[in-house]
């Protein structure tokens, strides 16, 4: 039996500003990936490629939010979406949804420079632009995505192919966005409708609202303000920004182990394909600490084994690890659309040693720190197939230690995998075939490399905590449908606020971190402060005045001395129950529920 511990982030998210249900056709204003800003539409109607890039080219009608004009209508003619980076690809996935984009290799628009090449979909993906790990060179002769374009000239740089994309299946030449852990893109013929995702250019140097958030506790309550204005001038107020009031826990869910064990640490990730350093750093910024924005399947346990998961192999027990969520139609069957990571520490010998990953579909490597693979080509299990894996070099100038015969140093290792369609693998392998898995196989295509033997791998277990932000005054309603109060009675968690005043919110006893996020025309700031309070503890149950669980001749003494007495909370000795409600672990894991499952 292990524990897994599952967090109930989509029930928080409803709780801070609920679902995204935005009115048909609203107009959102967001980062181009440029360094501007842009403004986006969903029509949500369904119409052909041809169609709607033709009603795509309206001029801007304008932006007005809850009764103020923010950008005044003027003469710039939209398009259908055009990705210029993951950023711009992301907000409007968020915000508006999925639909066509303007991206076609139809002989239509053979004067933009597009021509059909058919299905490329197992064709190699063009090599990332000098200094970027998310540009890439536009597609050339005999590489995946030849003769696309955007339909504003722009260069066709960042190239999300959903996997086995595209495959001009069926004569499909237009673009839409679909959703595959992520949004990514897929080919459609010009007889497909679908809804259309609408751009205009407007690249404004910054965003168009100016939004304030300003928290702070005094007289020992907090005290802030969220309020809203138009950035150009004149500066003219906003009404209806939301808001609400958290406070900031961090609950301990194993200690961290004090000894070494053979092999790593693992941690699984259901859902996010997390393919990039930077949405890597986001998501998990340390092993076994995790944040409101991703959370892991499981909790970390340690692989005793090398580096080296196929799906499928039943013989090296493979799916045996395997998360039991995890979309599975069977023992062996694909898994899609995960990340994991390996961590703890690797024995490197004396010298110059070269690494090389078979990842499917993304790899990361950092020994002692340095980075030393990170690519998003994926690469068979057994190195055929597309690039041959990410190669680096490692130099180790230390012998203090000894292991297999040899004299080296035990470094930090992290290595990393995200899957996103398609099969999957994960291998470390090197070139020091003298320490080497007895039971493995070479690489093919490089059979100097071989994997890494489990053996060279230690690590201790690390403390596994999650870092949450639990609403004050909110509903959070759990997986099974049950509702859970939190926080403080009486306390409005979202609503309109437009200047200093007292959220009607009591700082209880010991010190407590808040955060008061403020959000309008998706533009969110926040505000944070750390207060120490004086208020006791509430009663637990009717009559129970020193909070210890059980009514007693203490708990009358306590009224009788302060019989009659009146004052601010906090000046007598009994608690005022009014201002406060319990917010412990029975709050914390309405959020946070232990399963228990069974390995296979």
């Amino acid at each position: 039996m292990r524990l897994k511990w599952v967090a109930l982030s989509a029930a928080l998210s409803a709780v801070l500003f609920g679902a995204l249900n935005l009115p048909a056709q609203q107009i959102v204003i967001g980062p181009n990936s440029q360094g501007g800003w842009n403004a986006y539409k969903r029509d949500p109607s369904a119409k052909i490629w041809t169609d709607a890039q033709t009603a795509a080219e309206a001029t801007f009608p304008g932006w007005t939010l809850n009764g103020v004009q923010v950008i005044p209508a003027n003469s710039t003619k939209g398009h259908l979406l055009t990705l210029q980076g993951k950023q711009e690809t992301d907000y409007v996935f968020n915000n508006l949804g999925l639909g066509w984009v303007g991206l076609t290799d139809a002989d239509d628009w053979a004067d933009k420079g597009a021509y059909e090449m058919g299905n490329t979909s197992g064709a190699v993906l063009p090599a990332y632009k000098d200094g970027s790990t998310e540009l890439r060179n536009v597609p050339a002769s005999g590489e995946r995505g030849e003769g696309f374009i955007w339909v504003t000239g722009e260069p066709f740089e960042y190239q999300p192919w959903n996997g086995g994309e595209p495959n001009d299946s069926s004569g499909e030449d237009y673009i839409q966005l679909v959703n595959n852990g992520g949004p990514v893109m897929n080919d459609l013929p010009a007889t497909s409708t679908d809804a259309s995702l609408i751009e205009w250019d407007l690249k404004l140097a910054e965003h168009p609202i100016q939004v304030t958030a300003a928290l702070a506790a005094e007289g020992g309550k907090l005290v802030g303000k969220a309020a809203a204005r138009v950035t150009a001038s004149p500066a003219t107020a906003i009404p209806g920004v939301q808001w609400v009031v958290s406070e900031k826990f961090t609950q301990v869910l194993s200690p961290a182990g004090a000894d070494y064990g053979q092999g790593t640490v693992l941690e699984w990730w259901n859902g996010p394909n997390i393919n990039s350093t930077a949405a890597w750093s986001a998501a998990s910024p340390t092993p076994g600490t995790y944040t409101s924005n991703t959370v892991p399947s499981t909790a970390p346990f340690r692989w005793d084994n090398p580096i080296n998961l196929r799906n499928g192999d039943e013989a090296a027990g493979v799916t045996a690890i395997y998360p039991t969520q995890f979309n599975a139609t069977g023992d062996f069957a694909n898994f899609e659309n995960y990340s994991l990571r390996f961590s703890g520490e690797l024995f490197v010998p004396q010298g110059t040693v070269n690494f090389r990953d078979h990842n499917d579909d993304y790899a990361y490597l950092a020994i002692d720190g340095q980075q030393l693979i990170s690519d998003n080509d994926w690469t068979s299990w057994d190195g055929t197939g597309n690039t041959k894996g990410g190669v680096g070099t490692f130099v180790n100038n230390l012998g203090d230690a000894t292991h297999e015969g040899q004299k080296g140093h035990w470094y930090t290792v992290d290595f990393r995998m995200a899957e996103g369609g398609g099969g999957d693998s994960a291998r470390l392998l090197w070139d020091v075939t003298d320490i080497a898995d007895p039971d493995d196989a070479p690489s093919v295509e490089n059979p100097d490399f071989v994997t890494i033997p489990k053996t060279s791998f230690r690590s201790k277990m690390p403390e596994v905590k999650i870092e949450r932000q639990l609403p004050l005054g909110s509903i959070a309603t759990s997986v099974d449908g049950t509702s859970t109060g939190l926080g403080w009675a009486g306390a409005q968690s979202v609503g309109n606020f437009d200047g200093n005043g007292a959220f009607n919110l009591t700082v209880p006893q010991g010190t407590h971190t808040y955060v008061l996020s403020a959000t309008i025309g998706g533009v969110t700031q926040t505000a944070e402060v750390t207060a120490t309070g004086s208020t006791g503890t509430p009663p637990t149950i009717q009559g129970d005045v020193n909070g210890d669980n059980k009514v007693d001749l203490t708990d009358f003494g306590i009224l009788k001395e302060n019989f009659g007495k009146s004052g601010p909370v906090g000046a007598a000795s009994v608690p005022e129950p009014s201002t406060l409600a319990l917010l412990g672990l029975g709050g914390l894991w309405g959020l946070v529920g232990l399963v228990r499952r069974n390995r296979k």
